[in-house]
């Protein structure tokens, strides 16, 4: 039985036939309805090119008399502009009444008043008024932040002011050294250590970091920042302690506030080492202090031998006895010291030389370590006991 070949049709997308006319008549009212509607286009079109640029505005807009004789006077109340006020703030009678919470009751009076009432943040919501930010302060133990927007409507100045609980002292220090301006005189008063800056002033106490932020530089500006930090001090009182670390750096070695710093991590760019203190030896030298307290001396050791091996990578091994280790940076040929005695990590970067590293680490050890500064207590005083 002969089999039978199916044959493939193809598709195709234009049709290759020549064209036909079916219609063998064409009505007389079809050609003359096209020949009048290509003359009319014709025409249309002559038109329109000696048409061009010939046209005059003023010719097809309504007179100003006649849309002023067909308005509507408008007769609706017209109360008078009053600044708004949060009826959440006014109290049963008398003037507008504030909680201003952490915040000192100077900051208001004498041409200033509040533009809102207090807010309050947590982890939470932090995002809703610093979002880009809030990773930097969660990043530093974040805890609480009071918010409070002022005025002073005769100077034309707006003002916010933040209060930020960061829950240790070294946390507040940390996010502030991270935001401060490079080159800032960081000045004290009794327990405030703070900068003023153009427009307002940053600082800490105790646990807390402040912000104030105005709207332009102003003297008015100027004497509320001096005001609210010298009244700060009776409102914000943390329960943090201030580290026996800072107190060596700031007490024992005498190094300014503005030359301390608190790294909360990756310290040296290791993920692994957390929780140091810096200290610049004055701006006219190179030379840093690092200082780390450690649970115990068992944890201080696995944290030296963790930093010395990766040391290792980009310093060459000078002198090591036990844990005392001198190297030198195989680039910036600088010295380093590495050292770790009971649960103190600590040591010195950037020294221009040997001998005075080795003179250096002297004297810093004997502060640390020995009887010439033993210990401090929470008001800087010299204790008995030994570090």
């Amino acid at each position: 039985m002969a089999s039978k070949k199916k044959s493939k049709k193809k598709d195709k997308v234009f049709n290759d036939r020549p064209r036909k006319i079916f219609r063998k008549i064409i009505p007389t009212g079809e050609v003359v309805f096209g020949v009048f509607f290509i003359g009319f286009v014709l025409l249309m079109g002559i038109w329109f090119a000696m048409r061009r640029d010939d046209f005059d505005p003023g010719e097809r807009d309504v007179a100003i008399e006649v849309l002023i004789a067909q308005s509507v006077e408008d007769h609706l109340y017209e109360p008078p502009l009053l600044r708004w006020v949060d009826p959440a703030l006014r109290g049963t009678a008398g003037p507008v009444t504030q909680d201003l919470g952490p915040f000192p009751a100077s900051i208001v009076g004498n041409g200033w008043e509040t533009a809102g009432r207090l807010q309050e943040f947590d982890e939470t919501n932090l995002y809703e008024k610093i979002n880009g930010q809030e990773t930097q302060y969660k990043a530093y133990g974040f805890q609480y932040m009071y918010f409070l927007s002022i005025t002073n409507p005769a100077e034309g100045l707006d003002v916010s002011i933040e209060l930020y609980d960061m829950g240790t002292f070294q946390n507040a220090l940390g996010i502030f050294a991270a935001q401060r301006s490079e080159g800032s005189r960081v000045e004290s008063r009794e327990s405030v250590f703070y900068y003023l800056t153009e427009v307002g002033v940053l600082g800490i106490i105790d646990t807390y970091y402040f912000k104030m932020t105005g709207s332009d530089s102003h003297a008015a500006l100027d004497q509320l920042a001096l005001r609210f930090v010298a009244d700060i001090p009776a409102r914000a009182t943390g329960t943090g302690e201030t580290p026996d670390s800072f107190l060596v750096l700031s007490q024992g070695l005498q190094l300014d506030f503005q030359d301390i710093q608190y790294v909360k991590e990756d310290v040296f760019q290791y993920d692994f080492a957390e929780e140091f203190w810096f200290g610049n030896a004055g701006t006219d030298s190179p030379v840093k202090y690092f200082i780390h307290e450690s649970e115990d001396a068992e944890a201080a050791r696995s944290l030296f031998d963790q930093i010395l091996e990766e040391h290792l990578y980009e310093f060459s091994l000078v002198e090591q006895e036990g844990t005392d280790v001198f190297l030198k940076h195989e680039f910036l040929k600088s010295f380093a010291t590495l050292n770790q005695s009971g649960k103190w990590v600590y040591g010195l970067e950037g020294v221009p030389t040997e001998e005075l590293a080795r003179q250096t680490l002297s004297a810093f050890q004997e502060i640390l370590l020995g009887d010439a500064v033993p210990a401090f207590d929470e008001s800087g005083e010299l204790l008995d006991t030994e570090l």
